[in-house]
């Protein structure tokens, strides 16, 4: 692992953000699933232990709120269930 820590460390970007710098460690490093898509989750936590580490130094994350779910429309008003189910 020590011997690709040179080539990890050029990848990194001081701007980019932890994703990023997942997907372009694991596209330069073939860490790729049976669908050819980066294991983002699994680069993020070899990043993220490098960095515990003291090996290398990754930005602080920043705090994100979660994303409420938004619906584009209105929930339309229900219909009339079937008799078994009416009181």
């Amino acid at each position: 692992m020590l011997a690709t820590l040179p080539r990890v460390i050029a990848l990194l970007v001081p701007d980019l953000g932890w994703t990023a710098t997942a997907l372009r460690v694991g596209k330069a490093f073939g860490f790729l699933d049976a669908r050819g898509r980066v294991q983002q989750t699994s680069c993020l936590k070899a990043l993220r232990t490098l960095d515990a580490e003291g090996l290398i130094d990754l930005p602080a994350g920043q705090p994100t709120a979660p994303t409420p779910r938004v619906l584009d429309a209105p929930v339309p008003e229900a219909r009339r269930s079937p008799a078994r189910w009416s009181t």
